[in-house]
């Protein structure tokens, strides 16, 4: 399965020709190993930014989602943009993620708000 993603805020332009857009995303119970593909093709040529927030659930849960781009004169694809899913080893101090594994169900994370900049 993949992302669902629900598109908040259509993009539009922010300053010297980029532009923003905001998204809903849930993952679904079966994460995949190197993170889950974030399709923005059909909004942005390339990515400069995407930032992702939660709602007070990610605290309880102990996973951090990071977002993995292409090289700024990278063009995005539809797999090149990934949202990767990091855990606190059973809630570890010293502040070491290491990846979710291979099919973790993620669905328990719930909503969350991603903000993307770009061209």
């Amino acid at each position: 399965m993949s992302l669902t993603v629900t598109k908040i805020v259509k993009p539009g332009p922010v300053v010297l020709g980029a532009k923003l857009a905001v998204y809903q995303i849930e993952f679904d119970d079966s994460y995949p190993t190197g993170g889950e593909p974030f399709d923005l093709t059909a909004d942005f040529d390339n990515v400069y930014s995407v930032s992702v927030s939660g709602n007070n659930a990610t605290a309880d849960n102990l996973y951090k989602i990071d977002a993995v781009l292409p090289g700024p004169k990278v063009k995005v694809t539809a797999s090149n943009v990934l949202l990767q899913a990091t855990q606190d080893p059973a809630g570890s101090s010293a502040g070491d993620f290491d990846q979710a594994p291979n099919a973790t169900d993620l669905s328990i994370i719930g909503q969350l708000s991603v903000v993307v900049i770009g061209k």
